[in-house]
C-alpha cells in the first residue's frame, strides 16, 4: 500500500450527491470520507447491525470512486480488519457509510451545532 487510503466504489448518482454534500459543508469529498471512516471506528454501526439496504449490482464501469485519504497505514489496516469482521470488503463498507451519510447528514448537523 503506497498511500494510506480507503476507496469506495459507488454509482455515479451517489458520487455526485456526495460531492455536492461535501461542497456544501465547505470540505472536499475526501475530507468528509475520512471523517466518516474515523467516526465509524468509534461507533461501529455496521458491526452492531446498522440496517443498510443492500446495493444492487452495478456494472464496474458505471461506478465512481470516493477516496478517504487517511493519516496512516494503520488506520487503513484497522478499517480493513473491521470491514472483514463485518463480512464486507473495505470498499463495500466505506460505500455503505458514505451512502448512509447522504440520508443521515450527521456531519452537517454536527457542524451546524458548533
Amino acid at each position: 500500500m503506497r498511500y494510506p487510503q480507503i476507496t469506495a466504489h459507488v454509482p455515479a448518482s451517489v458520487h455526485e450527491r456526495f460531492r455536492r454534500y461535501a461542497e456544501g459543508l465547505g470540505l472536499r469529498d475526501s475530507e468528509v470520507a475520512k471523517l466518516l471512516v474515523l467516526r465509524e471506528k468509534k461507533i461501529r454501526r455496521i458491526k452492531t447491525g446498522l440496517a443498510l439496504a443492500p446495493r444492487k449490482p452495478t456494472a464496474a464501469r458505471a461506478l465512481k470512486s470516493i477516496t478517504a485519504h487517511m493519516s496512516s497505514k494503520g488506520q487503513v489496516a484497522d478499517f480493513h480488519a473491521y470491514a472483514r469482521g463485518c463480512k464486507l470488503t473495505r470498499s463495500a463498507a466505506a460505500a455503505l457509510l458514505f451512502t448512509k451519510e447522504l440520508d443521515e447528514r450527521w456531519l452537517e448537523k454536527a457542524i451546524s451545532r458548533s
